[in-house]
């Protein structure tokens, strides 16, 4: 048995990231897996949410957002150590690449059927979206696209271009993207997305959609969603609003028929997540959906706070930050 140092990060109060350490050996449960990450990616909701002290969680006793809190829910990093039953039963071996939902940590053990084999024809900068890519999927299990489908989209963080990508790949006639951001824009026409617009200079009002995905959870844009919807049209919700909305419910909803779909990512169980994972695997391999130009920042896992600072106060600039360990 052998000994290493563990390092990861926490929120020990809004606006500050600090590094913590433990002295770990290499021994794992039946069930366990050691992993050594190479990299990890932030969140740019629920991270920041808790970072920028705006999460409702915060204020409700007992809830699992509160400082210190640990942040991080996709690393992909290679299998070291292996427990008995992970090696025989699931089939997880040492050497393996792996993506898996864990904090931001330089090693993770992690139970072995929380782990996804990562395929060899998909590098770790498109495997660590795997998380994001199934969040945005939320929205179209929840609300599937019809063939033909107008689609608009508010938000082009990466679940707003993501649900943009799937959405033109699950057959939609046509999806426009909205975000005040030139640089998400942009990012979101070098994925395919030609119909990026601002909503401050263009005719939103139209209400000619048929399903509507809105992205944020701001809670202006959730009160907003309703208006590029056409009568009798589906407004889903995937951005988690921090803030209660209001909207008015007679003449933007119930008069005009529109269904409101809650698509929180716990909606899809776990054997429709299992599922969904080869299918997963093949977007991220094929380059269906493209994740490498949302990439704005690789940062050094040590240097995270220049991280969730530019999520913060550069929306422009700072899309997806990808951290990487030596």
């Amino acid at each position: 048995m052998t000994t290493l140092d563990r390092y990861w990060l926490t929120f020990e109060e809004p606006g500050q990231v600090a590094i913590r350490s433990e002295r770990l050996d290499n021994s794992v449960g039946d069930n366990q897996v050691l992993v050594r990450n190479r990299c990890s990616l932030i969140s740019a909701g629920t991270e920041l949410a808790v970072f920028t002290a705006v999460h409702p969680g915060l204020a409700v006793p007992g809830h699992w957002a509160t400082f210190p809190w640990c942040p991080g829910y996709a690393s992909v990093g290679v299998v070291e150590a292996v427990g008995a039953r992970a090696a025989e039963v699931l089939g997880v071996a040492i050497g393996d690449r792996v993506f898996h939902e864990s904090s931001h940590a330089t090693w993770s053990v992690v139970e072995a059927a929380r782990v996804q084999v990562v395929p060899d024809d998909v590098p770790d900068e498109r495997a660590v979206f795997t998380k994001a890519l199934t969040i945005a999927m939320t929205a179209l299990r929840s609300a599937p696209v019809r063939f033909g489908d107008r689609i608009a989209i508010l938000g082009l963080g990466v679940i707003g271009n993501l649900s943009a990508q799937l959405a033109r790949e699950a057959g939609a006639f046509t999806v426009t993207a909205y975000d005040r951001a030139d640089g998400r824009r942009r990012l979101a026409r070098r994925c395919g997305i030609e119909r990026a617009d601002d909503p401050d200079g263009s005719d939103c009002t139209q209400q000619d959609a048929d399903l509507v995905i809105e992205a944020t959870g701001a809670a202006a844009s959730v009160a907003a969603a309703t208006r590029y919807a056409r009568p009798g049209g589906r407004v889903v919700l995937l951005g988690s609003p921090r803030t209660p909305v209001t909207f008015d419910a007679y003449f933007s909803v119930h008069l005009r028929g529109l269904s409101i779909v809650g698509a929180h990512e716990s909606v899809i169980g776990v054997s429709q997540r299992r599922a969904d994972e080869p299918f997963t695997n093949h977007l991220l391999a094929s380059g269906r959906v493209l994740v490498e130009p949302l990439v704005t920042h690789r940062i050094a896992f040590r240097d995270a706070q220049v991280a969730y600072e530019g999520l913060q106060d550069r929306r422009d600039e700072f899309v997806t930050v990808v951290l990487e360990y030596s």
